[in-house]
C-alpha cells in the first residue's frame, strides 16, 4: 500500500504581509484605472449619455413627482383625514344632542 504524501507547507503563510496586500491593492487600482480609460475611449460612454438623456425625457413625460413632494402630500392627506375624523365625531355628538333633547 503506497504511503500518503503531503507536500511541505514551509512557504504557506496564513497572514500575508502588508507589502503583499499593498501590491494587490495597487494592482487592483491599476486594473481599475485601465478599465476606466478603455470605457472612456469607447462607445460605451456615448451609449451611457444617450441612455441617460432618453430616460430623462421618458420620466419627464410620465408626470412623476419627487419623493419630497410625495411625502408632503402624504402628510397633508394624513392631517386631512384627522380633521375629517374629528368633524365626523363632532357631527355625531351634535346629532345625539339633537335627538336626545328634541
Amino acid at each position: 500500500m503506497p504511503a500518503l504524501f503531503a507536500p511541505p507547507l514551509l512557504d504557506w503563510n496564513p497572514y500575508p504581509s502588508r507589502v503583499h496586500t499593498m501590491l494587490n491593492a495597487k494592482l487592483i487600482d491599476d486594473i481599475t484605472a485601465k478599465i476606466s480609460e478603455i470605457i472612456a475611449a469607447s462607445p460605451a460612454r456615448d451609449i451611457e449619455k444617450n441612455l441617460r438623456a432618453l430616460m430623462t425625457a421618458a420620466f419627464a413625460k410620465m408626470d412623476l413627482v419627487t419623493r419630497e413632494e410625495f411625502d408632503v402630500q402624504v402628510e397633508l392627506l394624513k392631517r386631512t383625514r384627522e380633521k375629517l375624523e374629528d368633524l365626523e365625531r363632532r357631527a355625531g355628538e351634535i346629532e345625539q344632542r339633537n335627538q336626545g333633547g328634541g
